[in-house]
């Protein structure tokens, strides 16, 4: 019966004990045990159809989409944009378009990299950015 205390305390401790998070830091590189492939941080922005969007060819959509292809190749060349490309046969006011993988060193930073972009900024593309592992080599 001594210890039924015990461990109730150790449950209680346990219980109130700070949560530590399972998602690695940004940048950390882990080995995955089963294939030996080193994974890190990444971040996945996923594009959307924004308020602005839409299909009718405009001189200013042109525009604009010329700078978002301009900006695409100004991140892959600073080595910050590992993979960019579109989202085929979407329909719908907020339908997926496009997809970027990110190598840069926290959310942060990549939220501040997908606002300078001019899709971003003219209100075609909405996104969501979220932390993703994947294989180190990956490359654009």
């Amino acid at each position: 019966m001594r210890l039924l205390p015990l461990i109730v305390i150790a449950g209680l401790l346990a219980a109130t004990a700070p949560v530590v998070s399972q998602t690695p830091p940004a940048q950390a590189t882990v080995v995955n045990p089963t294939t030996g492939t080193e994974m890190t941080t990444y971040y996945m922005v996923l594009l959307r159809r924004g308020p602005a969007w839409t299909a009718t060819a405009t001189p200013e959509s042109a525009a604009v989409s010329k700078g978002h292809q301009e900006n695409i190749q100004r991140l892959t060349a600073a080595g910050k944009m590992v993979v960019a490309g579109p989202f085929l046969d979407q329909t719908g006011a907020q339908a997926l378009t496009g997809v970027f993988i990110l190598r840069v060193a926290s959310l942060d930073e990549a939220k501040q990299t997908v606002a300078t972009d001019p899709a971003v900024k003219a209100g075609r593309f909405t996104y969501e950015v979220m932390p993703w592992m994947g294989p180190k080599t990956l490359r654009f």
